[in-house]
């Protein structure tokens, strides 16, 4: 699966399913096997879709929460409700939600945490109309941080949601959304790196 960032998913998606599958053919003396069926290629993207699948890469954004917690932030709300608009017009568009926790606590009970989280996200988006079919949940618990150490901002920023978003073969990487301190405050940057 290639990874791609935002600004490259359009432009990937249309090269994409414009591309088709060739298949190689060679001769031989014995009788050739029949050629294996080739998965069909998504549909090739129009003007709208492309649109829409741009917008839906601004307003998605990892999710973050506070310390011990699955709430939703009122940042996180407006985000994926957002993002649920966006996802009625992008029908062949899947969503794999990965939770992840920070590595204070048990690791079991971070596993659970990550799947409340991720759990959260995919009732908040369900609410909004977005097929549950549509909606993969991972939980990573505190296995795969993307911060290394033990200090605040580190904390907050393994304490989240990731969203996978996939067309065919293609996926999405996001950038953080807001940040949040242990009892779920907005967090400053400023703040903790003056600490």
């Amino acid at each position: 699966m290639r990874t791609l960032n935002a600004a490259a998913l359009v432009a990937a998606a249309a090269f994409t399913a414009g591309c088709a599958t060739a298949a190689k053919t060679t001769s031989t003396t014995a009788q050739a096997a029949p050629p294996a069926a080739a998965a069909p290629a998504p549909a090739p993207i129009t003007a709208d879709e492309a649109a829409e699948a741009r917008a839906l890469a601004l307003a998605l954004e990892r999710i973050h929460f506070a310390f011990d917690s699955a709430a939703l932030s009122p940042a996180a709300q407006r985000a994926l409700d957002e993002a649920a608009g966006h996802l009625a017009k992008l029908p062949a568009v899947h969503l794999t939600i990965e939770g992840h926790a920070d590595a204070r606590g048990d690791a079991a009970w971070n596993h659970d945490l990550a799947e409340w989280r991720a759990a959260a996200v995919i009732e908040h988006l369900a609410a909004r109309g977005v097929e549950r079919s549509r909606l993969a949940l991972v939980s990573h618990g505190e296995a795969r941080p993307i911060a290394a150490g033990a200090d605040e901002r580190a904390h907050a920023l393994n304490r989240r949601v990731e969203f996978h978003l996939l067309r065919g073969e293609i996926e999405l990487i996001l950038r953080d959304g807001l940040l949040l301190d242990d009892a779920g405050r907005p967090l400053s940057l400023a703040t903790v790196s003056a600490r």
